[in-house]
């Protein structure tokens, strides 16, 4: 049994669990997976903040959701970040890299464990014009080597991206299989640091899985949309 440990939830639509950009149909997120399968093999856990909104960038999950939490000492932190704010037409990695610092800084100074990602290639997930490919992917790349060293340095659990095929149909969000991907992954190295049983984490059967061709007519359907929208920042609560 490891002592009380509260799990925070913070981010955007990866961390909140949406589908896709055009329906945001809601999954069961990775950090529900987690703490639920935690709780499986008796570990005193709570999930304390569940804050992860769609769309948010790194400066608005540290004012909207990280400052207002109550963090402690050895609690969990769900942090997926940073990939909004490359798709927004202002973006600089400079607000980024203070943005992800004070975040951080944060989660550092309460003496948390952040759990972070790596962000997908935007050009191995989607098809697009190169353009915004070769831009999206060098800007990506700097913000998965700024939480990379972040979570690193804060003793943090980091895990690559594993391909397109944990990715839903827009090729940039999970499927729920992707969902339990990362709780596994989570869950497994968090029993090693606590010294508790592995826990046992298995998807559905049945869950869907989605193909490059997939991708493809999804983003013929409704992905020019979605880009023309995120280029031009229109600042919409839905379909982000």
């Amino acid at each position: 049994m490891v002592r009380p440990t509260a799990i925070h939830a913070f981010g955007d639509s990866l961390t909140a669990g949406i589908a896709d950009v055009w329906t945001n149909s809601k999954l069961t997120p990775w950090p529900r997976i987690l703490f639920d399968a935690l709780r499986s093999t008796g570990a005193d856990v709570v999930l304390t903040s569940d804050l992860a909104r769609v769309g948010a960038s790194s400066r608005e999950v540290l004012s909207e959701q990280i400052q207002p939490a109550e963090i402690g000492s050895g609690d969990v932190v769900c942090l997926w970040v940073g990939g909004n704010d490359t798709l927004r037409s202002k973006y600089t990695i400079e607000d980024t890299h203070l943005a992800l610092g004070e975040v951080l800084g944060v989660i550092g100074e309460a003496g948390a464990v952040p759990l972070t990602m790596e962000l997908p290639r935007i050009s191995s997930a989607l098809p697009g014009p190169r353009w915004a490919m070769r831009s999206w992917d060098a800007q990506g790349a700097l913000v998965n080597e700024m939480v990379r060293a972040g979570s690193g340095r804060l003793n943090g659990i980091h895990i690559d991206w594993p391909g397109p095929s944990i990715a839903g149909p827009d090729g940039t969000h999970l499927s729920q299989a992707g969902h339990y991907f990362y709780a596994r992954e989570y869950a497994t190295r968090l029993a090693a640091r606590w010294g508790i049983a592995t826990p046992r984490i298995e998807a559905p059967e049945g869950l869907p899985v989605f193909s490059a061709a997939d991708r493809r007519r999804w983003y013929l359907k409704h992905g020019w949309l979605w880009l023309m929208r995120r280029r031009i920042d229109k600042r919409r609560a839905a379909r982000r």
